[in-house]
């Protein structure tokens, strides 16, 4: 799997590379051809995109649990909350979507770590573009 950290343009980045997962980080949402899905909104990423974006750069490797705490809460002046495993656990669940579109499956592994592997891609019952928070998952417009 192919991933572009694309800091402007994603959009037509996203349109020449059709099979690859494209991160757009001023609309905090990652692309793959015509379709995106929006993990966030406003100008501070927020911990769920974060944590896909660790995920998508992991793809045939494991990730440990301490670098996606990293990845959440990594320009906290204060390092996150005190309760930042529950955060992460409940964060991971709610990625589930995401997975199944980008086709990535999970493992937990021994020592803490993550296995991140490679599935075949799924379309998701809201279509090829949807938003995901803590509070559900919704359709998004055509993607632009």
């Amino acid at each position: 799997m192919r991933v572009i950290l694309a800091p402007r343009r994603a959009a037509a980045i996203a349109l020449r590379n059709p099979e690859a997962l494209v991160v757009d980080y001023d609309g905090q949402c990652i692309r793959r051809g015509a379709d995106r899905i929006v993990l966030g909104k406003g100008r501070k990423p927020t911990q769920l995109f974060r944590i896909c974006v660790a995920m998508c750069c992991s793809v045939g490797r494991s990730i440990s649990r301490e670098d996606l705490l990293d990845a959440m809460f990594g320009d906290d002046p204060y390092g996150g909350p005190l309760h930042a495993e529950s955060v992460l656990a409940k964060n991971l669940t709610h990625t589930r979507p995401f997975r199944a579109w980008a086709g990535l499956t999970i493992a937990r592994s021994i020592m803490g770590r993550i296995e991140v592997s490679e599935t075949a891609p799924r379309r998701h019952a809201h279509g090829a573009s949807f938003r995901i928070s803590l509070h559900g998952v919704w359709p998004v417009g055509v993607a632009a």
